[in-house]
């Protein structure tokens, strides 16, 4: 399970979140989206190995919305930063 999680970070590292910048967030939330949108999260060779973790159409879908919602949120944040002129990529008060 171990070298599970190891392969897992080397494509995606959530605990590395905060290192992203807005553009990046923003990436991966799309790519999150496509990923639980398609069926392709998580996947199937990890599915063969640990049944538990296949996600039910239901759950797909929550993952879905919260993915498009924060995606939504972040560009909002950013449009609005960018009206300003305040702050950084990360929305952060730069003063």
């Amino acid at each position: 399970m171990e070298r599970d999680v190891q392969d897992g970070r080397e494509h995606f590292d959530m605990s590395r979140w905060q290192e992203f910048d807005r553009d990046e967030h923003v990436e991966l939330l799309t790519k999150i989206a496509a990923e639980a949108h398609s069926g392709e999260m998580p996947p199937k060779q990890y599915v063969l190995i640990h049944r538990s973790a296949k996600l039910t159409p239901e759950e797909g879908d929550l993952v879905y919305a919260w993915a498009k919602a924060e995606r939504k949120r972040l560009r909002q944040l950013a449009s609005a930063i960018g009206n300003r002129g305040v702050g950084d990529r990360r929305g952060t008060d730069a003063r």
